[in-house]
């Protein structure tokens, strides 16, 4: 009777291999961030299109830290861990991606791109060899001209003829654009660059916030409120004076919306805090929650009577009676 040995043979586990930067980590960069944080639209002072760029870090300090990604600023903004979520407005990293970005980091956070591997942008002025990504555009209220927000550039056209009129150059991302109702001033929200505020006939422009996801006129153009990334809402005039700060927001304020008669103020956080305030004396008069829509915070609407405004949530629409 013959025997039949078996043998096992221990053969060592493959480890994985080291997340490279250049093939793995810059790809998702490109494709997810590069659109606002680039040299032609480097919103908080953030350039993630080369290694140099991300190692810097922006207004939150370096992006990373070598070996510790719980420690790391990239890691909190791509978790939600911290407010806004990134990508700004758009759908979350896969999970699997977020893994990529941890274990880089916790490598080491090594840099394998090719020494000739130069940024060309910061080179010379951008030069579209195809149509650009824009990211804001308004009508002025008299319907005679429409602002373009383009990177750094607001282009200005003829809305009736689409010649152009004039080019304003910003100095930072845009993520709106609001014509005052007088069509003299314009006002932009840009992200964690600011809002500013362009007086249109002189061309010049000032700086109202840093950090600034939303910003709006009153209907009768007497007053600017903007959203800030540090969980507050600031009222201006409409010359750019500041009023009063309002502060009872939990989170990242991204969105605020006069009512029609201009009488109240409705803002939305981060995390779908919705908050009615009187303009007369800037108290709170209610809160409540929604759900947050999963490509960004809720955006508030009012209907014509000043009596209702709608918010946008997730797979809902709540309808609020003042």
């Amino acid at each position: 009777m013959s025997k039949v040995w078996l043998v096992l043979v221990a053969l060592p586990l493959m480890a994985e291999e080291p997340v490279s930067f250049q093939k793995q980590i810059r790809p998702i960069l490109a494709r997810q961030c590069a659109a606002c944080h680039q040299p032609a639209s480097k919103q908080s002072e953030l350039l993630v299109t080369t290694y140099d760029g991300l190692l810097k870090g922006g207004r939150k300090g370096a992006a990373f830290v070598a070996g510790k990604p719980d420690e790391s600023v990239v890691i909190g903004y791509l978790t939600g861990k911290t407010s806004p979520q990134m990508p700004f407005g758009g759908k979350p990293l896969a999970a699997e991606q977020i893994d990529l970005f941890k274990r880089w980091i916790l490598e080491g956070a090594k840099n394998d791109s090719p020494p000739e591997n130069l940024d060309l942008t910061t080179l010379k002025p951008a030069v579209y060899y195809a149509p650009p990504l824009i990211t804001a555009l308004a009508y002025s209220p008299d319907g005679k001209m429409m602002i373009v927000g383009i990177a750094k550039e607001l282009p200005l056209f003829d809305s009736v003829s689409g010649k152009p009129l004039s080019t304003l150059k910003h100095k930072s991302g845009l993520l709106g654009c609001r014509f005052s109702p007088d069509c003299q001033s314009l006002l932009c929200a840009g992200g964690g660059d600011g809002a500013t505020l362009w007086d249109l006939k002189s061309k010049k422009s000032q700086l109202l916030e840093h950090g600034a996801y939303g910003a709006e006129f009153s209907a009768d153009g007497t007053l600017i409120a903007t959203a800030g990334d540090d969980n507050h809402v600031m009222i201006w005039k409409a010359k750019g004076d500041p009023v009063t700060t309002l502060e009872a927001c939990k989170d990242t304020v991204f969105h605020v919306a006069f009512s029609p008669n201009g009488k109240r103020l409705v803002s939305i956080d981060s995390s779908g805090g919705v908050r009615l305030w009187d303009t007369k004396d800037w108290k709170l008069l209610g809160e409540s929650r929604v759900a947050p829509a999963t490509a960004g915070a809720p955006t508030p609407s009012w209907y014509p009577d000043s009596r209702r405004f709608a918010v946008g949530g997730d797979k809902m629409i709540a309808v609020y009676d003042v």
